[in-house]
């Protein structure tokens, strides 16, 4: 297969000053790939790589040995057959789908809940599995431990469907899968997913005086208050504070964040409430 190493030898006799090769370009090789001594023979060795000539090899293959003295006189001879598969799988598109489906603003990334799902085409498995070849992806970051194999359908594709569990990733990430055929050949890439399935590091929440009227700590109409929200992973989110035991809004968007002390930041002036003494 791709990456192994062969070895062709032949033993020749008279062949005074002269030399033997052999054709390797079907393998990666040198159309003139010299063999040299090796005891009382001749031996080379090759790592098979992409074919030269004639596109991919996936077949049993002969080699022609050629031998020459130094007067110019010239014999060949064949090798016995072996079964060379240097084609790895050929991937023709990678790419992922989520559901539900991203939005903006509030849905740009692959969150917590998310039923993300990967799909591989492979260029000679479009109407069947060719060659035994597999796809496995390495969804580490996702809680899987091994590598996931992704399953064959009808029409071609290679896929395999998780719900996004807590973790920290953040932002773009690319998933690694690899294509396998049954002689071991690998080719491997990735799929890029934004993704951030790391929630917000928050709290504890701080709230502090600014002014107290009645001087009792207990809070009453006509206070001012400052909430201080600690927030470590805040992203391009926003923090919503429900401020309706203190005559405000029970759904309160805080926009206001300082990134270098990572924290929201808000003042209210409280008003009657609807509960006394909550």
């Amino acid at each position: 297969r791709y990456g192994d190493q062969i070895a062709i030898s032949a033993t020749v006799g008279n062949i005074d000053n002269g030399s033997v090769w052999v054709d390797l370009r079907r393998i990666g090789g040198d159309a003139s790939s010299t063999l040299s001594i090796s005891g009382t023979s001749y031996r080379i060795d090759h790592v098979v790589n992409d074919s030269l000539i004639g596109g991919i090899t996936d077949q049993s293959l002969n080699f022609i040995v050629y031998a020459k003295d130094d007067a110019g006189n010239t014999v060949q001879t064949v090798t016995t057959a072996i079964g060379i598969d240097n084609e790895p799988p050929l991937i023709s598109n990678a790419t992922y789908s989520v559901s539900p489906a991203l939005s903006s603003p509030n849905h740009n990334f692959v969150r917590v809940g998310d039923r993300l799902t990967f799909t591989v085409q492979l260029a000679s498995s479009s109407s069947s599995i060719y060659d035994g070849q597999t796809v496995k992806i390495n969804l580490t970051d996702l809680g899987q431990i091994n590598p996931v194999v992704m399953n064959y359908s009808a029409g071609g594709n290679y896929s395999t469907s998780i719900t996004v569990p807590t973790g920290s990733l953040n932002y773009e990430h690319l998933f690694t899968f690899t294509a396998t055929d049954n002689a071991g050949n690998e080719k491997s890439a990735t799929i890029q997913v934004p993704i951030d399935n790391a929630p917000p590091d928050v709290g504890p929440m701080g709230v502090n005086f600014l002014t107290d009227l009645a001087k009792t700590g207990a809070i009453n109409v006509g206070d001012r208050l400052e909430f201080i929200i600690p927030v470590n992973d805040k992203d391009d989110g926003y923090c919503v504070l429900d401020l309706s035991m203190v005559g405000g809004s029970a759904t309160t968007i805080l926009n206001n964040y300082d990134p270098t002390l990572r924290r929201y930041y808000h003042v209210h002036d409280c008003a009657s409430a609807p509960i006394e003494n909550p």
